[in-house]
């Protein structure tokens, strides 16, 4: 199982809230990064405690659930999103408690120093740790939950940065404890410049440059399309690409232009074998519709199968081009742009 780790700041910050608030036309940040990361990973993990979590992005309120929300919800029970009771633990507490060990334990213990305090919780308690900050949120009349010196304490931007990096440090190291070795930060909302295989920058430059799914898409269309066959396929294909890069030393700018220049070989490719193959064998089948009929008034089973293995043998040779395309480890984006 592959997993791709997301800050549960990209659900909910109050810079995206603001702005939503103010337009409601811009998606919601969350959407658009799950949806290119459900076609790379098999699960998300966010949070060990998922339904806290939909409380905090979106709960019931005064004018019915709120709609990101919603799409948490669905998410979970269509099985995008990992929880602890997907691995077989009762609760998030017990799977802290079971995997909190070793360098976990180190990682975990600095997290609930730095904290995720709100007004309503007193010292020692750490019931937000684990989920999105808050504190923005919190936050008045000059008064900060990370700062007894108000709002303007450089050191609340320091504890920010330094909580959502060790939280994601560490829900990597819990699940490898759970026995899951597969895993990638995907999303993050502070910048991180370490590099190691989970933080590599080929994810990033991925996920930017992978086609952005039509914020209009059903999820059901996109999981619907993640289930096919084909799609499958070429998932398995850019995964193995990901992995050979990973083993290797790559600047993020050598990645950017490696990819754009595959994906371009690869369309320019299958462009040139469509001419070749493809439309010239649609056109006959096509206007050949009238023919068609006729052919099988009159019986003329012979015409009718000269135009099917036509048809057959170019259809062959456009799967072939395809098979031998440069770039074909990166087919995904451009039929990702054709399907959405």
């Amino acid at each position: 199982m592959r997993v791709g780790v997301v800050s549960p700041n990209i659900l909910s910050n109050v810079r995206d809230y603001n702005a939503m608030n103010e337009n409601p036309d811009i998606p919601w940040p969350f959407d658009s990064l799950a949806k290119r990361s459900s076609l790379l990973f098999d699960k998300l993990y966010i949070s060990d405690n998922i339904d806290l979590t939909y409380e905090i992005i979106g709960g019931p309120s005064l004018f019915g659930n709120d709609h990101n929300g919603n799409t948490l919800e669905y998410l979970t029970r269509q099985g995008l999103i990992l929880t602890p009771q997907d691995l077989g633990y009762s609760s998030g507490e017990a799977f802290l408690s079971e995997n909190i060990k070793g360098k976990t334990a180190d990682l975990h213990r600095r997290l609930l120093a730095v904290g995720n305090p709100s007004n309503n919780c007193g010292e020692g308690d750490y019931t937000y740790v684990g989920q999105p900050d808050i504190g923005e949120f919190e936050a008045h009349d000059g008064n900060h939950p990370r700062s007894e010196a108000g709002w303007d304490d450089p050191q609340i931007k320091v504890m920010e940065r330094l909580y959502e990096g060790l939280l994601l440090q560490r829900n990597v190291a819990i699940l490898r404890e759970a026995g899951i070795e597969d895993i990638a930060i995907v999303g993050r909302l502070y910048g991180e410049k370490s590099i190691s295989p989970d933080t590599h920058p080929v994810w990033e430059i991925i996920l930017h440059e992978m086609p952005s799914l039509d914020i209009r898409a059903p999820w059901e269309d996109v999981l619907g399309f993640r289930a096919e066959q084909r799609t499958q396929h070429l998932i398995r294909s850019l995964r193995r690409w990901i992995r050979k890069v990973v083993a290797e030393s790559w600047t993020s700018a050598e990645l950017e232009d490696e990819v754009r220049e595959l994906v371009y070989e690869y369309e320019k490719h299958i462009r040139t074998a469509g001419m070749a193959h493809g439309i010239g064998t649609l056109t006959c089948v096509i206007t050949g519709t009238t023919e068609l009929v006729e052919d099988i008034v009159k019986l003329r089973l012979g015409r009718i199968a000269q135009l099917v293995t036509a048809g057959m043998d170019r259809s062959v040779k456009f799967r072939e081009a395809e098979l031998q395309a440069p770039g074909r480890e990166l087919a995904l984006f451009p039929e990702v742009r054709k399907r959405f």
